[in-house]
């Protein structure tokens, strides 16, 4: 999970794994790994080459902007007006929230996360809480300023993009140590 998790743009699946040991009282075994795909090495290698395909779209549909946030606000755009979102779970996030518009926060995340790198934007993705369960998102660096950005939720929420620095984030628990911290000035800061 943790590899495919890293390694996005060369994975369209994540297998299901299944382990047998042999023989499975013994001291000394033989561990047997299946990976099994949802599909046919072909097809996820269409698949891959979709989301490439989308990625570059996204590159292009944002090439003039001339500030980050403006870039940002333009990739939101962007996803929304490829599909009526709907929550899901899925074998290939990737593919599915980008080509089909079918995510889970964390597919959703982890696009949001590829899309930012292909117009080069800084982002990292944020695994923690929402309302106790459990919930991925974005933090994204735009013109200087680092911003929590939860597109599965705006997406399926008022279709708008939102950035909240971290005094906002009530509903959301992270640790947050292990990401940059998104304090916005005060307009008297200005």
């Amino acid at each position: 999970q943790n590899y495919c998790d890293s390694h996005l743009r060369e994975h369209a699946a994540e297998p299901e794994l299944t382990v047998t040991e042999y023989p499975a009282d013994a001291r000394n075994r033989i561990v047997e790994l299946v990976f099994s795909y949802p599909a046919s090495r072909q097809e996820l290698q269409e698949m891959q080459q979709d989301v490439r395909e989308s990625l570059a779209a996204a590159e292009v549909y944002v090439r003039y902007c001339t500030s980050e946030t403006e870039k940002a606000a333009l990739l939101f755009t962007y996803l929304a007006e490829r599909f009526p979102y709907q929550q899901g779970d899925s074998r290939t996030p990737v593919y599915s929230a980008l080509c089909q518009g079918v995510a889970n926060s964390k597919s959703m995340a982890q696009s949001w996360q590829l899309l930012c790198e292909e117009v080069g934007l800084e982002c990292v993705t944020v695994s923690g809480l929402y309302q106790g369960a459990e919930h991925w998102w974005n933090i994204v660096c735009l013109d200087g300023e680092y911003s929590h950005v939860d597109t599965f939720r705006d997406l399926l929420g008022d279709g708008t993009l939102h950035l909240y620095d971290d005094s906002e984030m009530t509903d959301y628990y992270w640790d947050t140590t292990q990401y940059p911290a998104c304090v916005h000035p005060e307009p008297e800061d200005l």
